[in-house]
C-alpha cells in the first residue's frame, strides 16, 4: 500500500476554494447560473472538477459577495433579481463610487494618470469592436469597462471604499449581463445605451485628467444613474416578479445539464420503493411450497446501492480536534452512495441450508469528512475519498421458510475484496493540499440478512442487506470501516 501523500499547489498561490470561487463568480455574473436557481453540490463538483468541501467553501465566499443566498429549505441558490434591488444597487453606487472617484483624483499622481489613460484606450478599442451578435466582444468590453472604473479610483486611499465599489460593480454588471441575455437583440434598451456610455466615458476621462473633481463626479453620477429607458419592462425583472399563491418564489427549473445529472439519492428512493412494491406484490401471489424449498442449483443477480461508514469510540484519536474523547460510539456516515451490482450461483442442500458463491461490484461510493486527524501528516484536515470496490464472496445461508412462498435467511461467510482509493487531503491551515492513491485487498467476515418470496414456480425474489469491513486507511481514518450494501435480487431455480 502506498502511504505517501503528494503535495499539490504551492503556498504562494490562492487556496483551492478561492480558485473555484474565481471560476464560479463570473459564471453567476454572466448568467450561466440563472437567478433564483438552486446550486447543487454534486452538480458543481462535476462542473468545476472539485470536491464537495471546496465547493462549499467557495459558495461561502460567494455569499459574502451577495451572489449566493440561503434558500428556504436550508440549501444554497443564486441570488434572485428585482427592479427594487437594481435601484438599490445603483443608488448605493452613487454614494460609494462617486466618493471614491473624488478621493482618487485628489490623491492621484502620474501613475494613476498613466493607468487611467491606458484603461480608457483599451476600453475605446473594445467599444469599436462591439457587436450585439458577438458575445465574446461583449464580454471583452465589460472586462475593459470594469478595468477603466477601477483605474479611476485606484489612488483612493480607503481600501474599504474600493472594496465596496468592487462588490457593487459586480452586482451591477450581473444585471447588465442578464439584461443582454434575456431581451431581444434588436432594439434592446441596453444595447442602445452603448453610444451614450461611450460619450460619458470620454467625459469622465477628460475631467479626470484635468483633475476637475466636481465635473468628474457629476459625469460619473450621470453615467451610473443615467436613464435606462423602460427598464421596468425588461424581461428579466418581469420573470423574477412572479410569485406563487402562497407568496413564495416559485422554484426555478434546473438547467438541462442539471436535469440530466444522475441523482444517487433519487435512485436510492426509487430502489427502496421498487423493493417494497416487489415484496408487496408477492403477498398477492401463491405458489406451491415445493417451488421455494426444492433443492439443487440456482443462479441470480441484482442491483442496489452501496455506502461506506466509519465507527469509532474516540473522537480525539480518529476525527475532530477536541481535546477529550467521547465515551460512546459514533457512526460517521458521511458517504455518498453509489449503485451496486451482484451476481451469484448457489446450491440448496435442503429447505433450511444453502451455499453461495458471488461477485459484488460496489460501484464508486464517495467519502467526505471534515476535521480529521491525518497521521501521515500529523495534522488536521478535510478529506475526500473516491473508492472503487469489488469483492468475491463465499457464504452459507440459514433459511427459514414460512407462509407458503416466503423465507427469511441469514448469511455468514468471507468477502475477498479489492479496493482502489483516490484521496484528497486539505490541511485546515495550509494552502497546499495533498493527493494519494491507494490500492488494497483483503479477506473479511461477511454477514447479511434478508427476506424473499417465490411469486412463481422457478423464480425467487429477495431483498438483502450485506456488510463487510475493509482497511480503514482507505478512508484516511482510524475507525472501523465497513462497506454496506442493499440489494434487490432475482433468482432462477430450475424445477426439480
Amino acid at each position: 500500500m502506498n502511504d505517501t501523500f503528494n503535495a499539490t499547489g504551492d503556498a504562494a498561490s490562492k487556496t483551492l476554494a478561492e480558485r473555484v470561487h474565481a471560476q464560479q463568480r463570473p459564471d453567476i455574473i454572466e448568467g450561466k447560473h440563472p437567478p433564483g436557481s438552486e446550486l447543487h453540490i454534486d452538480h458543481l463538483k462535476q462542473l468545476y472538477g472539485i470536491g464537495g468541501g471546496r465547493c462549499r467553501e467557495a459558495l461561502t465566499l460567494l455569499q459574502s459577495d451577495s451572489l449566493v443566498t440561503l434558500s428556504g429549505q436550508g440549501g444554497l441558490g443564486v441570488a434572485d433579481v428585482s427592479y427594487a434591488d437594481f435601484a438599490d444597487i445603483t443608488n448605493t453606487r452613487l454614494l460609494v463610487e462617486v466618493e471614491a472617484l473624488r478621493q482618487g483624483i485628489t490623491h492621484g499622481d502620474e501613475n494613476r494618470e498613466t493607468d487611467v489613460v491606458a484603461a480608457f484606450h483599451r476600453l475605446s478599442r473594445a467599444d469599436e469592436a462591439l457587436s450585439a451578435a458577438d458575445p465574446e466582444a461583449i464580454s471583452n468590453r465589460e472586462s475593459r469597462n470594469q478595468a477603466f472604473h477601477e483605474a479611476l479610483i485606484s489612488a483612493c486611499p480607503s481600501r474599504w471604499l474600493k472594496h465596496f465599489v468592487a462588490i457593487l460593480y459586480n452586482q451591477a454588471e450581473r444585471y447588465r449581463r442578464l439584461m443582454l441575455a434575456y431581451i431581444d437583440t434588436e432594439g434592446s434598451p441596453v444595447k442602445a445605451e452603448w453610444p451614450r456610455q461611450k460619450k460619458e466615458h470620454a467625459d469622465i476621462f477628460d475631467a479626470s485628467l484635468k483633475r476637475d473633481v466636481a465635473r468628474a463626479a457629476e459625469r460619473l453620477t450621470a453615467h451610473i444613474g443615467g436613464p435606462w429607458p423602460d427598464i421596468k419592462t425588461l424581461q428579466i425583472f418581469s420573470r423574477s416578479a412572479g410569485k406563487t399563491g402562497s407568496g413564495r418564489r416559485a422554484k426555478s427549473q434546473p438547467s438541462s445539464t442539471s436535469a440530466r445529472r444522475f441523482s444517487r439519492r433519487q435512485t436510492m428512493r426509487n430502489f427502496a420503493g421498487l423493493a417494497v412494491a416487489t415484496l408487496a406484490a408477492c403477498l398477492a401471489t401463491t405458489a406451491p411450497a415445493s417451488a421455494q424449498t426444492a433443492g439443487g442449483f440456482y443462479a441470480g443477480g441484482g442491483i442496489g446501492w452501496a455506502n461506506v461508514s466509519v465507527e469509532d469510540d474516540d473522537f480525539d484519536d480518529c476525527c475532530y480536534y477536541y481535546p477529550y474523547p467521547y465515551d460512546y460510539d459514533y457512526d460517521y456516515d458521511s458517504g455518498e452512495e453509489d449503485v451496486a451490482f451482484d451476481a451469484h450461483i448457489g446450491y440448496r442442500f435442503n429447505p433450511y441450508f444453502a451455499a453461495e458463491l458471488g461477485y459484488l461490484d460496489a460501484g464508486k461510493p464517495h467519502w467526505d469528512h471534515r476535521d480529521v486527524y491525518v497521521r501521515g501528516l500529523d495534522d488536521y484536515a478535510d478529506t475526500e475519498v473516491d473508492l472503487e470496490i469489488q469483492a468475491a464472496q463465499l457464504s452459507v445461508l440459514a433459511i427459514l421458510p414460512f407462509g407458503g412462498i416466503w423465507e427469511g435467511y441469514a448469511r455468514i461467510g468471507a468477502s475477498f475484496w479489492r479496493a482502489d482509493a483516490e484521496q484528497s487531503v486539505y490541511p485546515l491551515f495550509d494552502d497546499v493540499y495533498y493527493t494519494r492513491s491507494i490500492d488494497d485487498e483483503g479477506t473479511s467476515f461477511l454477514f447479511g440478512i434478508g427476506i424473499g418470496a417465490s411469486p412463481a414456480p422457478g423464480w425467487h425474489v429477495r431483498f438483502e442487506f450485506q456488510s463487510f469491513p475493509i482497511e480503514e486507511e482507505l478512508l484516511v481514518s482510524s475507525g472501523d470501516t465497513t462497506v454496506d450494501t442493499f440489494l434487490l435480487e432475482v433468482q432462477f431455480r430450475p424445477a426439480r
